[in-house]
């Protein structure tokens, strides 16, 4: 779940950089959760990427044996491309 946290950080922060309102900011992150929940219900998004995050947790609740390796990686590669892409941003502008 802190993954999943992390992803939609790292949405947040690039809106926020790149837009420059904290409003906008907000909205990109709101955009990045559906998304996000419309890809969870494809079912190889939901075993490759992040979106496979967002149900992670209600199924090991429930004992079921998931493969959570595929969400864990990629949700981390997206947020270590989101915060690549905000320095790059970051270092672009003026303050």
């Amino acid at each position: 779940m802190a993954v999943f946290a992390l992803v939609l950080l790292a949405a947040t922060l690039v809106g926020s950089v790149s837009l420059g309102s904290p409003l906008a900011a907000s909205g990109v992150c709101l955009a990045a959760i559906v998304v996000v929940l419309l890809l969870a219900l494809w079912e190889p998004a939901e075993r490759y990427s992040p979106a496979g995050l967002t149900g992670l947790m209600s199924r090991l609740a429930a004992g079921e044996t998931i493969e959570q390796w595929w969400p864990t990686w990629t949700g981390l590669a997206c947020v270590a491309s989101g915060v690549t892409l905000v320095v790059a941003v970051f270092r672009c502008r003026e303050l």
